[in-house]
């Protein structure tokens, strides 16, 4: 027969996390950054708000740009409004931020949506048959998947733009 303690340690769920080797040790996330500018410049040793302000951009954009309350003055003294101003900021653009301007002024990609063959040749039957009443495509039989008159409108707007810009052949 076993002793109580054995039966006491078999009914306890949790185990013992005190015992030498089982102390859980605080795992540091790994950070992911997708931008390679800020990659490449990124200290693993600092701290976010370290980072940011050795890059040179603000973790909090609300207190990064102090706004200035004064009142507009008019011709007339009841036409008074407030108008907030942005005050200037004296801090310098580093490299990184610079680099970061230049690629926001180049502007995002664009990624071409595919449209399958199917769709088509769907659509393609629709809007030859209804032309551009997309409620009536809406109520056609031929309709399967009950696509709402601006799920179609949508959808035949992005065929025609495939066909110009010639990723589609009709």
């Amino acid at each position: 027969m076993t002793g109580v303690r054995r039966k006491k340690t078999r009914r306890n769920k949790r185990p013992n996390t005190t015992a030498p080797g089982r102390v859980l040790k605080k795992k540091q996330t790994k950070l992911n950054i997708s931008n390679k500018v800020i990659s490449k410049n990124w200290d693993k040793k600092k701290t976010l708000n370290e980072n940011f302000s050795n890059i040179g951009l603000a973790t909090n954009s609300n207190k990064s740009i102090k706004i200035r309350r004064r009142l507009a003055r008019s011709s007339h003294a009841l036409e008074e409004m407030d108008v907030d101003q942005p005050v200037e900021s004296s801090k310098p653009t580093t490299k990184v931020v610079q680099e970061l301007e230049i690629m926001a002024a180049q502007g995002s990609h664009t990624t071409r949506r595919h449209i399958a063959p199917g769709e088509v040749a769907f659509l393609k039957d629709l809007m030859d048959s209804h032309g551009c009443d997309y409620k009536a495509m809406a109520r056609d039989k031929r309709n399967l998947y009950q696509q709402t008159a601006k799920e179609l409108e949508r959808k035949c707007k992005n065929l025609m733009k495939a066909v110009s810009d010639r990723v589609v052949q009709i």
